[in-house]
């Protein structure tokens, strides 16, 4: 026991001082593997390590993957962004900045700037792609930064010891070519916003009519971060209704058709997301005769849907997920079918159970 303690105490110590979030799409490396890298890298000099909270996110933008890597300098947040072909060079690169700057051997401090200049200390725009890697070496060439040599050449010696983060961070430099527009900081920020196209969509209702209900829908909708909002439709199969306190060969035909809005808030983990939603709509009835003396009289009925929901996303790529939820709405009015002459056939429930399943297309 005394030695497995021990081993872990000793584990624990050797890794870095990183507080890493990162979210990317399913198909590139993930958390753990970024963080992985960043202690291969550090070896045994994990144990010195500034303590380093960072963020970081990759998208997939027009056929590339953008990397954005936000780290907290001196209670103030730094961008950087990256582009590249393949995600997995972007989370090379990642740990490569990392690692460096755990080691306190790049970044705006030891380049002799403060937090809130726009370049680093080779003249070169943070925006431009550019990792921290090339910012140690860059310092070596620079005269006017002759007291940080010593730190370009441990970053030097790092590289060496690793000719393969080496050779990934440098694809990464020669691939980047900024393509969305820079805000005022200078920083190419993703877009957070998102057009949102579920069809088709199959539902599955039940306690509204008596016998259970299958239906097709499509919804329409925008996300922007955490948040989504939309409206969707579904019309359901026609139902026949009979009643043992009229002829037994009279009854009504049932057409149904849902009209709503909802508005969802997920809480994402890797390629599974998971929102509790709320949604308001329309749920329209329109009812015929049918049978032996029964003239095919039409009826309409109209009542507001008040729903809770839990929906659940699970994404297949950056641009298509699977979607599915369960909603309980509420009804407002509870109409009676009645045949005229023969009196009451059915009464709909106060409830509508819904199960939805289908894709959902992002833009």
């Amino acid at each position: 026991m005394g030695f497995a303690c021990a081993a872990t105490l000793s584990h624990a110590a050797a890794q870095s001082r990183l507080e890493l979030t990162w979210e990317a799409p399913p198909e590139c490396p993930q958390g753990p593997a970024v963080r992985q890298k960043v202690d291969a890298l550090l070896g045994n000099g994990a144990r010195k390590t500034i303590q380093l909270r960072a963020t970081g996110r990759i998208v997939r933008n027009e056929g590339r993957y953008r990397l954005t890597l936000t780290v907290q300098e001196q209670n103030r947040p730094r961008n950087r962004t990256i582009d590249a072909e393949t995600c997995d060079d972007l989370a090379g690169a990642a740990a490569v900045a990392l690692g460096l700057l755990l080691r306190g051997e790049s970044g705006p401090a030891a380049a002799g700037t403060s937090p809130g200049d726009s370049t680093a200390a080779n003249g070169a725009n943070d925006t431009d792609g550019a990792n921290d890697a090339n910012d140690a070496n860059a310092r070596s060439e620079t005269d006017a930064q002759g007291a940080s040599r010593t730190d370009a050449k441990n970053s030097t010696t790092s590289s060496t010891k690793n000719p393969t983060a080496k050779s990934t961070a440098a694809a990464t430099r020669s691939e980047t070519t900024p393509q969305t527009p820079a805000d005022a900081d200078g920083v190419a920020a993703p877009r957070r916003w998102r057009v949102l196209l579920r069809a088709p969509v199959v539902h599955f209702d039940v306690a509204r009519l008596p016998k259970p209900s299958i239906g097709l829908g499509a919804g329409l909708g925008f996300s922007y971060d955490e948040w989504s909002v939309g409206v969707s439709g579904r019309v359901y199969s026609e139902q026949t209704l009979w009643s043992d306190l009229v002829t037994p060969d009279a009854g009504a035909v049932a057409h149904r058709a849902v009209l709503e809005m909802w508005v969802c808030r997920g809480f994402r983990s890797g390629s599974v997301e998971l929102a509790p939603c709320l949604s308001a709509g329309l749920d329209h009835i329109v009812t015929r005769g049918t049978g032996a003396d029964v003239q095919p009289q039409s009826a309409r009925s109209s009542s507001v849907l008040l729903g809770v929901a839990g929906a659940g996303k699970f994404y297949l790529a950056n641009w298509l997920a699977v979607a599915a939820s369960a909603t309980l709405g509420l009804e407002t009015a509870r109409p009676k079918i009645t045949i005229s002459g023969l009196g009451e056939v059915q009464t709909l429930g106060p409830v509508a159970v819904s199960l939805a399943l289908g894709p959902e297309w992002i833009f």
